[in-house]
This record gives structure tokens, C-alpha cells and sequence, in this order.
């Protein structure tokens, strides 16, 4: 029976201690409070806390079959005041007309710079 117990008392130790340590973790990111939407840690994400420039989508290297269907699903997965900047090969005039036409008013389009093999544009939502 002390046996029994034993195993309780270190079963709640270890449980009480595991989310201690998650907070713990989150806290200690770079640029993060602590107070939650921290996933990712290891791949230096912290959930946007302080991000001052957009995500960056390199869309060349998705298949051109599913390319405008990846990043319209992108754009319209931005929260509101959300930025991304896509770099794709072909001319994202068509997403952007596209996003007019669906969801007019709702983006700004910004041509950050363009280059013989690449266009770099920034997609914001209002």
C-alpha cells in the first residue's frame, strides 16, 4: 500500500509541475510575456509579439496548380490589421484582383520591389 501511495504523490508532483514549466518556457522567448499564443518555440515563433515586419510566404515554391488557391487561402486567413508579404514568380495582379472582387475594401496591396524573376508584395488587411 506505501507503495500505492508513493506513486500517487509522485504522479501529482510530476502533473503540477509540467504546466509550471510550459509557462516558464513561453516567458523566456525572446519578445514573449508569457500570457499565451507562444507555439512554437523551437522554431523561434513566439505567436507575433512584437513583430515589426510581415511574414515572408515564398510562393515559388509551391506547385503552380495550387499556387493562387495557397495564397488566397493565406490572405484570407489574415486576422484584421494582419500583413503578409508573398514573393511569387508571376504577376500578383490577378490575387488582387481577385481579392477585390471577393472581399472589396478589405486589402491593401503594396509593391515592395520587383525584380525580373520575382515580385515582393505586401497583402494588408483593413
Amino acid at each position: 500500500m506505501s507503495d500505492v501511495a508513493g506513486r500517487k504523490s509522485s504522479e501529482s508532483s510530476d502533473t503540477s509541475a509540467a504546466p509550471d514549466a510550459a509557462a516558464e518556457s513561453c516567458g523566456t522567448v525572446p519578445g514573449c510575456d508569457g500570457h499565451g499564443g507562444c507555439g512554437g518555440h523551437g522554431g523561434g515563433g513566439c505567436g507575433g509579439h512584437g513583430a515589426t515586419e510581415p511574414p515572408i510566404l515564398d510562393a515559388r515554391v509551391i506547385d503552380p496548380l495550387i499556387r493562387q488557391s495557397a495564397i488566397f487561402g493565406v490572405l484570407v486567413g489574415l486576422p484584421p490589421t494582419g500583413k503578409v508579404t508573398i514573393v511569387t514568380d508571376q504577376d500578383p495582379a490577378p490575387i488582387a484582383d481577385l481579392l477585390h472582387e471577393r472581399l472589396p475594401g478589405e486589402y491593401a496591396v503594396t509593391t515592395d520591389a520587383a525584380a525580373d524573376d520575382a515580385f515582393r508584395v505586401t497583402f494588408a488587411r483593413a
